[in-house]
């Protein structure tokens, strides 16, 4: 979860930590100062400044880890005039991974915006509901253009569903495995 700029000798991880889940609760059970081995970087996306005037992001749950790094590299780089619709969905307001840290760039960066969708909202949840569909994605974002790049990471249902939505939509078609220059871009 860190920039390379920010990270000499040491990255940042966001863990979820799932009841069922068998590495999640591994690594919340290491006691400070426990190592584990890791491989990586895996994939086929680095992010440079300009690369697109708009990045059309949807997140689900942990699904946030990419889109909040390339958020970050864009809200600290004042020469970069990319802009980001992320429409970010969640269960429940407890899941919402790096609220804090997303609200305090989209207040910062007026190219950014924010949108959280709940599946199960509270009382007085002033958010979208439910889950992020085709019609939400043409409602709330930016239409199919050139220069426009939509990047999606979340449960393989979501990414599926939008991927066919994105292509009705007008995005060219997703490939099985995503390069850099694809219009729609899964993580």
């Amino acid at each position: 979860m860190s920039l390379d700029e920010d990270a000499k000798g040491y990255f940042d991880l966001l863990i979820k930590v799932y009841e069922q889940g068998n590495i999640s609760k591994y690594v919340d059970n290491l006691k400070l100062g426990e190592t584990i081995r890791v491989r990586g970087p895996k994939g086929f996306f680095t992010y440079t400044p300009n690369m697109v005037s708009h990045f059309i992001m949807v997140a689900g749950g942990t699904g946030i880890t990419p889109m909040y790094q390339i958020i970050k590299a864009i809200s600290n780089n004042p020469n970069d005039n990319t802009k980001v619709t992320l429409l970010y969905g969640n269960v429940t307001e407890d899941d919402i991974l790096l609220k804090k840290e997303l609200d305090e760039i989209e207040k910062a960066n007026p190219n950014i915006k924010v949108i959280h969708f709940l599946n199960t909202p509270p009382e007085g949840w002033t958010g979208e509901t439910g889950y992020i569909t085709k019609d939400k994605l043409a409602e709330l974002a930016p239409a199919a253009s050139p220069d426009i790049q939509l990047l999606l990471c979340g449960p393989p249902p979501m990414t599926s569903a939008l991927k066919r939505g994105a292509h009705e939509l007008g995005f060219a078609k997703a490939k099985p495995v995503s390069k850099l220059g694809d219009q729609i871009f899964v993580f």
